[in-house]
């Protein structure tokens, strides 16, 4: 490209983006034809953005719808930014989803609290849903039962008309019929350890661990879910918005210090949600590195609770 045509290329004629980076056509057809060429074709069209790799890019008029629907569930700084890492980008993403969140005054009513005492972690099973972690709360005058899948962190929630033991097990049920059937569950004494309860245990050939009522700790997995479910209960009350929505977006979001989330881990893939995602990255795909990571993760927790 002669000396005059390169000046031509940085300061005039039409612009585009590629990469991130801000580019200019160059005047003369030739060079601009092997451009176009070379990158327009890597341009996809999702609704009214455009996306390259497997991000889609967004338009300044859209970027404010966009931090209201990553933010809408209120999963926290880190699960937002990941959440939208994964499907979409402008430059300056991450900053602006750090002063959106911080501004937010839902967030900042039910920040957490320091946790009093440590939750013992568990041995990590070798594949998804093999040991379950289960849990009773109250909220609203309403009881929901929370299960969570020690392996891919995946919480299931169902809401409770009635507390027998009879319909807790008739959820179970209908969890069990979706995933399969578990080996290990781990839970706290009551109502778990009941008769009833108990020969359900036996009659699904797997083994009930009760945690002792002096130490409920112990059962530290289903503790968390439980903390991270009421969270996002309260603050789709304090919304009016659907929880739901937001216990999809937690399954989308990463786990804190790995590259998978909860749905990617136990179904190998990413569930559509309401942030605009490529066809391509709603594909299955096996999470390979899974156990390392998973590992990792598990030892940072351990290191984290010694140092408090």
């Amino acid at each position: 490209m002669k000396p005059r045509e390169t000046r031509n290329f940085r300061n005039s004629g039409p612009q585009f983006m590629l990469d991130g980076r801000q580019r200019r056509l160059p005047s003369t057809s030739r060079h601009a034809t092997i451009i176009i060429e070379t990158y327009v074709t890597r341009f996809t069209r999702q609704e009214d953005c455009y996306s390259t790799g497997k991000n889609s890019r967004m338009p300044r008029e859209m970027r404010k719808e966009m931090l209201n629907t990553v933010h809408e569930c209120h999963l926290g700084m880190e699960k937002c930014k990941a959440r939208a890492r994964n499907t979409i980008y402008w430059p300056g993403m991450s900053s602006a989803i750090k002063i959106f969140i911080s501004r937010c005054k839902t967030c900042n009513r039910f920040k957490k609290r320091q946790q009093k005492e440590p939750l013992i972690p568990h041995d990590l099973p070798d594949r998804p849903w093999k040991k379950l972690g289960m849990d009773l709360f109250e909220y609203g005058a309403k009881d929901y039962l929370v299960v969570v899948d020690y392996y891919s962190k995946y919480p299931e929630i169902s809401l409770h008309k009635r507390k027998p033991e009879s319909e807790m097990i008739t959820h179970l049920l209908s969890i069990l019929a979706r995933h399969g059937i578990l080996e290990t569950i781990v839970s706290d004494n009551q109502p778990f350890s009941s008769r009833e309860f108990k020969d359900f245990a036996r009659k699904w050939d797997s083994e009930l661990c009760t945690s002792s009522p002096t130490n409920p700790q112990s059962n530290g997995l289903s503790e968390r879910a439980v903390q991270t479910v009421k969270n996002i209960i309260r603050k789709s009350a304090e919304e009016a918005s659907d929880p739901y929505i937001a216990l999809l977006e937690y399954r989308n979001a990463h786990i804190a210090g790995m590259n998978y989330s909860p749905a990617q881990l136990l179904m190998s893939g990413t569930l559509r949600s309401r942030l605009p995602a490529k066809s391509t990255s709603l594909m299955p795909r096996i999470a390979k590195d899974a156990c390392g990571q998973l590992r990792m993760s598990r030892h940072a927790y351990i290191t984290s609770m010694q140092n408090r």
